[in-house]
């Protein structure tokens, strides 16, 4: 009743005589109204006919005309969706690139204090390794100043009785005294090394280096200026008469006349094998487990950052 009195005061409002309803699919989607005929008779036979004829076709314009605006209406109300989920989309994968950066920072930057520890342990194994060499070295000089500020018989006698290998040697490197402990150093009796070149019971390398050391001290010396030191001290190996090698600590000054002009330089020579296996060992203990004898952590992060240095720079994975 409220649909039809509605409809009636619609069909008022228009001035409308004739009203035809619009139905599609037997669903109600208009009304189709003409105004009164000015004769104010009815419709004819042919007239309902024909009104009849175009309510239908007209009946389904309405329809997809209704439809086409819901359809308009959907579908910008999911654009707006999708451009909201767009966004969203975006949002996160900035944040998520952005998380990824910071992973990747921290990671560099835990490497980086992998790196700076692992450089710090090697330097305390090197300082106390060099600590532990000056210690013993500072006592040698201290021993060898006490001895060649002796008279010469009391230097004879210690020279006779000591086990380190007392002897001198000419500007031109060949040796004019040995002390007798000689023998148990090197195998040979101190009259076969008089007159002897110093390259007979040196390996290549030490005789090159005890020439440049000799070279660098001479120059020193004979400077104006030049400090000339009390003794030098280096580490050599050398030949024994059976073939063998020795590393040796052999701690040196020259030998000046009365008018303080070099002549010679005098030298003690002692065995360190001893010392050179200690200083293995503590390598040994610096880089392995003494319970298992394999790899310790310092050794395998090391050896780690060895293989994530060479995996960066040629940019390839890990052995």
């Amino acid at each position: 009743a409220a649909q039809r009195a509605a409809l009636e005061h619609l069909l008022t409002d228009l001035n409308a005589g004739i009203a035809v309803p619009l139905v599609h699919e037997d669903l109600f989607v208009g009304v189709l109204t003409l105004p009164e005929k000015k004769d104010g008779k009815t419709l004819n036979p042919d007239e309902t006919m024909f009104l009849n004829n175009i309510s239908k076709p007209l009946a389904l314009a309405l329809s997809n005309a209704v439809m086409y605006q819901r359809i308009s209406a959907l579908k910008d109300r999911l654009q707006a969706n999708t451009d909201a989920l767009t966004q969203e989309i975006t949002e996160r994968l900035r944040t998520e690139h952005n998380l990824h950066a910071a992973q990747a920072e921290l990671k560099d930057a835990n490497m980086a204090l992998e790196h700076a520890i692992l450089q710090a342990n090697e330097m305390t194994c090197r300082l106390e390794i060099s600590n532990h060499e000056l210690v013993r070295e500072m006592e040698d000089r201290k021993r060898a100043d006490a001895a060649l500020r002796q008279s010469e018989a009391t230097y004879r006698l210690i020279a006779e009785n000591s086990t380190d290998v007392i002897w001198t040697v000419d500007l031109q490197e060949r040796f004019t005294f040995v002390s007798p402990s000689v023998y148990y150093l090197l195998g040979y009796a101190p009259e076969e090394m008089i007159g002897t070149h110093t390259s007979a019971v040196l390996t290549p390398e030490s005789h090159a280096l005890s020439r440049n050391v000799i070279s660098e001290e001479l120059e020193r010396a004979r400077k104006p200026d030049g400090i000339r030191r009390k003794s030098r001290a280096i580490q050599i190996e050398q030949v024994r008469k059976d073939g063998t090698t020795v590393w040796t600590e052999v701690n040196t000054r020259f030998i000046a006349d009365k008018n303080q002009q070099i002549i010679g330089i005098l030298g003690v020579t002692r065995d360190i094998t001893e010392r050179k296996k200690s200083e293995q060992d503590l390598i040994h203990m610096a880089y392995f487990d003494a319970l298992t004898g394999l790899y310790n952590r310092k050794a395998f992060l090391e050896l780690l950052g060895a293989e994530i240095k060479y995996a960066q720079r040629y940019h390839s994975g890990l052995s």
